[in-house]
This record gives structure tokens, C-alpha cells and sequence, in this order.
């Protein structure tokens, strides 16, 4: 990708804002109708989920319409060094931890030791300390008064 920056710029915002013109662009494209493809941090607070037949559902608080998950957006998933991991700022129920974050995070542990199996020098996605100074402590407090702390030792975390 040759642009992706936090502000607008001549039709472009970020990593995605280029995506809006692609149904009149190209054909064939179209935007996703079904509610289950695209689930994330910042709207899984209006859902119930389910599982039934293996399957994981959802069912909107609000008109009560149930539908089947069809992917998650893992935004601002982060691993560090010191074993601590981040799931972002926003309000997560145990229930969303449970079914999304926690068996993605396994999975994502068994294929880095897969690769360290091949060669141990490979680039791992956890590249830096959870910072430890007077701002991280503050920030901390707020979001635990308000309920987004979501920062965990990793090991703890996805333990069954």
C-alpha cells in the first residue's frame, strides 16, 4: 500500500476510505448486507452470541434479528515482549472475549510456534515492552474506572 495515513486526503482516510467508489468502480463488487461479516470492538456491544450446531450466531439486542457470525475485525490487537497482550479500548463482554479473542490468540500461538520451528529468528509480531511510566499508569486508571482496560498477561488470559 502506497498511502494509509490518519487524515483525509483526496478521497482517502487511513487504510480504507479508498474502498467507498469500488462498487461503481469495478463490477461485481458490492457492499456486504449480512450483519455477521464484519463484527469488531466498536459494535459487538449491541449483540448476544450463541453458539448452535458449531456455528456461532448473533442475535441484535435491539429488533431481535439473529444472524451468523461471518468474521471478526481484530483491530488494535496487540502482542508485547513481556508477555502482555492489549485488546483494544473499547467495552469487551467476557462473552466477546471467550468466543472471538481467545481462540483467535491460541491460534495465532500455535502458528508462531510453527514458524519457530523452521527458524527461531524470525520477525514475531510482538516487537516491544508494554510501556511502564507515569502516562501508561494514568491512562490505566481511566480506562479501568470506565471499563475498556483491556490488558492482560497472555498466558493467564487464554488459559481454559
Amino acid at each position: 500500500m502506497e498511502w494509509c495515513y490518519n487524515r483525509y486526503e483526496e478521497g482517502k482516510f487511513g487504510d480504507q476510505l479508498y474502498l467507498d467508489d469500488w462498487i461503481t468502480r469495478f463490477d461485481g463488487v458490492h457492499v456486504m448486507q449480512n450483519q455477521g461479516g464484519g463484527l469488531a470492538a466498536w459494535n459487538v456491544q449491541q449483540y448476544d452470541f450463541y453458539k448452535k450446531n458449531d456455528s456461532l450466531f448473533c442475535k441484535e439486542r435491539k429488533s431481535g434479528k439473529e444472524f451468523e457470525v461471518i468474521f471478526y475485525h481484530f483491530h488494535y490487537l496487540r502482542f508485547y515482549k513481556n508477555n502482555i497482550i492489549e485488546l483494544g479500548r473499547r467495552y469487551l463482554t467476557e462473552e466477546v472475549k471467550d468466543y472471538f479473542y481467545k481462540p483467535y490468540i491460541k491460534v495465532l500461538d500455535k502458528i508462531k510456534d510453527e514458524v519457530s520451528k523452521i527458524d527461531e529468528n524470525l520477525y514475531t509480531f510482538e516487537n516491544m515492552y508494554f510501556p511502564k511510566n507515569l502516562k501508561t499508569f494514568l491512562i490505566s486508571f481511566w480506562r479501568k474506572y470506565r471499563g475498556t482496560y483491556n490488558v492482560f498477561n497472555k498466558k493467564d488470559f487464554i488459559k481454559d
